[in-house]
């Protein structure tokens, strides 16, 4: 039988604190990208037809995920219909504080539709990663 040493358990304890801030600067660097993108004055350039779309589907696949990742101990019952509220309420919003932006229904369900994929992507991890990978992250 191993014995875990205080020197091994205060590097362990830094470890995961190292996950968790990691964890919690990706979901704050997703919140600043998106509403960069999201409150800018001017939209920006189309790459390609539906380009913005493509970039709202990302973006709110990137905070579904970034989110579920930083907060793991909030319930998913609780974090996704915050994050599906959030979808087409930020596009109304940009509208509201932009008056050079205008609210596009398909620009909402992009965001929704990000949101639903990232829940999609959450759900296969959940089911195909140990729960115990899982839960040593939790801490």
């Amino acid at each position: 039988m191993f014995r875990i040493t205080n020197y091994q358990s205060r590097v362990t304890h830094r470890m995961l604190q190292a996950v968790y801030n990691l964890r919690m600067a990706m979901f704050l660097g997703c919140v600043a990208a998106l509403l960069y993108g999201i409150f800018r004055a001017a939209p920006p350039p189309d790459l390609f037809d539906q380009s913005d779309k493509v970039g709202h589907l990302l973006a709110f696949g990137a905070l579904g995920l970034s989110s579920r990742l930083a907060f793991l101990r909030l319930s998913g019952w609780v974090l996704w219909p915050i994050l599906a509220a959030l979808a087409p309420l930020l596009e109304w919003l940009q509208h509201q504080l932009q008056p050079l932006r205008i609210y596009s229904l398909e620009d909402a369900l992009a965001n929704l539709a990000g949101v639903a994929l990232a829940l999609v992507f959450w759900a296969f991890v959940r089911r195909y990663v140990s729960a115990d990978a899982l839960l040593v992250a939790r801490r």
